[in-house]
């Protein structure tokens, strides 16, 4: 068997909830033991991206900006500084939520913290339930006031209640920047805001190059807009039934939901275990 490089976002992919089923244990145990490279390819920063029982042989981390082999930080790119306020002071005018995430730590206003949990009270999406998660119950979320420029900023997200601060946001910065923005729910809207140099997809080429391995034995699963560069990137790209539908549209092949285990049958499908 041609061994593989296969990529997994975290949440509404190998995650539903805070811990990964028994068969998706099993997928990354399986592939890892047939001479596969496992990665999670996460939006999550480096702090917040250590899923428990997942066999990885790496990460990439805050959307592209990070990665590690083998416990090993092979690359690292920070948002510049003078970038981040330039950003943060739109936000300020326009009343959109902001938050900045380096390696480890948060930084958020009370306004998204508060429109996170308003958001998370209907169906939200993988990127909302992520978030108000860590807010409830991870303790490294500093107030946005101490932010500087000693940090090592990997990406800006939002979150508001007006769609015409979307497409304000998106129109502002998109020939600078890359910006993901997310499906609507509960009345909010929101996304990230990251470097345009580096992305999950990538990410991808830089992994391949690193194992002197082809485009052509890379395989991505997702599930959300900020998957989109990820898949394209692959050779063979995979969204989750739950996924969104514009990731659906550009996907190779839809597999079951993160609920129903589509890694594990999805794999089996194709022979990696």
């Amino acid at each position: 068997m041609d061994k593989k490089i296969i990529f997994f976002d975290i949440d509404g992919t190998i995650l539903h909830g805070k811990e990964i089923s028994e068969k998706v244990k099993y997928t990354l145990d399986t592939l890892i033991k047939n001479g596969h490279y496992t990665f999670i390819n996460t939006g999550r920063n480096e702090g917040d991206a250590h899923i428990k029982d997942a066999n990885l042989y790496g990460r990439v981390c805050s959307a592209g900006a990070y990665i590690e082999m083998e416990n090993k930080v092979i690359f690292e790119h920070d948002m510049d500084y003078k970038d981040v306020c330039e950003i943060l002071d739109f936000f300020k005018q326009h009343d959109i939520g902001p938050c900045v995430e380096t390696n480890e730590i948060v930084y958020d206003d009370e306004r998204y913290s508060r429109w996170i949990y308003n958001a998370y009270q209907s169906e939200a999406n993988s990127e909302i339930i992520r978030w108000n998660d860590f807010i409830e119950n991870y303790f490294k979320v500093i107030p946005i006031d101490l932010l500087d420029e000693t940090k090592h900023i990997k990406k800006v997200c939002f979150i508001t209640d007006k769609k015409e601060n979307v497409d304000l946001i998106v129109n502002t910065f998109k020939d600078r920047f890359n910006v993901v923005c997310f499906l609507q729910y509960g009345g909010y809207y929101n996304g990230e805001i990251s470097d345009k140099t580096y992305t999950k997809g990538t990410a991808v080429k830089h992994v391949c190059d690193l194992l002197n391995m082809s485009i052509e034995d890379t395989i991505a699963f997702g599930d959300e807009m900020n998957d989109v560069e990820m898949l394209k990137a692959c050779h063979i790209g995979i969204c989750m039934e739950n996924g969104n539908q514009g990731l659906k549209d550009v996907a190779t092949c839809i597999c079951e939901s993160v609920e129903q285990d589509g890694i594990y049958y999805e794999c089996k499908r194709r022979g990696l275990i």
